[in-house]
């Protein structure tokens, strides 16, 4: 059968067509057979990929998906550019539910605050973002926080239970107890039969209780405490002790005061009616000392010395520190005179001659070893007497 000849044009422009067509896509294949293109999905990558694309993604994603994926960001952004503030807000208060679910407190009071800086009319929303938000402080351990937002969500819904049980809550934590009284009144006014407000009520009655407890105990302790200082002071002053910024109630109150850390030892009055002394011994030839913390002012000072000697100090390369060699010296400041002390004399007997001079509230003692060219050289040159 013959073809008719329009019919074999036709024919013949497709196969030219087909043949232009072909020899094109081989022209732009020769002409970019070096490129690669770079934003394609990695085969060995392709799960991941897959997952920040939202058409393909089968949960929601994270922030950290969001951050990473363009695509997301542009849903994102779609999701929040509305003339509506309110659907604004409930879009924010969803992400925080969400974000809350997780466990993932910050970012949920990011999404909540967001909410929040919209401006519409529901004051029910504005109470529950509060709320959320006061959730999420609380979680974290910001009672102060949460017990604000909880405030805020009353403010706009006096009767949210959510908002008035967490801050009852808050206020316990805190130790707020009489305000969390007031907040367990306020869910009581709208179910009188709440157990949660009702249990809570109770301990904080108990709570108010004992901390009164515990305040009239430091009150009488204080009180005792005050009356133990001044008996103190009376029996300092009744030794008629030498001090070199005076010897007046206030002043030795001052020195007290002084002896707040454990270095600094303690000052203090037993039930004999004896004072137990701070002391230093000092050793100026090598620039060495030891601190006494507790030295009875019956005690000798051949007693402390023989625990201190008991054996040979490390810097006491010679071996001339010994109970036999050493001497006690303290200065007599007006004088300018070295005053010798007999060993066996008691710490009491000392501190009450009025050439001793107490510049703190520590007695200091010098001590040097008599077979020593340093002891010769001191005493060449510093005038000496015998207590």
């Amino acid at each position: 059968m013959d073809v008719p000849d329009q019919v074999k044009s036709r024919e013949e422009l497709a196969q030219k067509l087909d043949k232009d067509l072909d020899q094109h896509i081989q022209n732009i294949l020769e002409k970019n057979k070096g490129f690669k293109y770079k934003d394609g999905l990695d085969p060995d990558r392709l799960d991941e990929q897959l997952r920040l694309i939202p058409a393909f993604s089968k949960e929601a994603p994270t922030q950290e998906d969001i951050d990473a994926s363009p695509a997301l960001q542009a849903l994102q952004a779609l999701k929040y550019e509305c003339d509506d503030p309110e659907a604004c807000a409930v879009a924010h208060k969803d992400d925080g539910n969400y974000c809350f679910q997780r466990k993932e407190y910050k970012k949920a009071i990011i999404a909540y605050s967001e909410g929040l800086r919209q401006k519409h009319e529901n004051k029910n929303l504005y109470a529950i973002l509060y709320t959320n938000r006061a959730a999420c402080h609380f979680y974290l351990g910001n009672n102060g926080s949460a017990l604000k937002d909880a405030t805020w969500a009353l403010k706009f819904d006096s009767s949210h239970k959510k908002a008035i049980t967490r801050g009852a809550i808050c206020c316990f934590d805190l130790e707020k107890y009489k305000e969390c009284i007031e907040w367990c009144d306020k869910g009581l006014a709208i179910d009188k039969d709440d157990l949660k407000m009702i249990e809570l009520k109770k301990k904080c009655y108990v709570q108010i209780k004992q901390k009164e407890r515990d305040q009239r105990k430091k009150e009488m302790r204080a009180v005792k405490d005050i009356k133990k200082r001044k008996e103190l002071i009376d029996e300092i002053m009744s030794r008629k002790i030498n001090f070199e910024n005076g010897s007046t109630p206030q002043h030795i109150e001052q020195l007290l005061n002084t002896l707040n850390k454990p270095e600094s030892g303690k000052l203090y009055l037993d039930d004999r009616k004896m004072l137990h002394w701070p002391c230093y011994f000092v050793y100026p030839e090598f620039a060495q000392s030891d601190f006494i913390e507790d030295f009875s002012e019956d005690i000798c000072f051949s007693e402390q010395l023989a625990v201190i000697f008991e054996t040979y100090p490390p810097w006491d390369v010679e071996k001339a520190y010994s109970l036999k060699n050493i001497e006690i010296f303290f200065e007599d400041i007006k004088r300018n005179t070295l005053i010798k002390v007999n060993p066996t004399m008691q710490l009491g007997t000392l501190l009450s001659d009025k050439r001793f001079t107490m510049a703190g509230i520590a007695p200091v003692l010098m001590v040097m070893s008599k077979i020593t060219e340093f002891y010769k050289v001191t005493l060449e040159n510093q005038s000496t007497e015998d207590f």
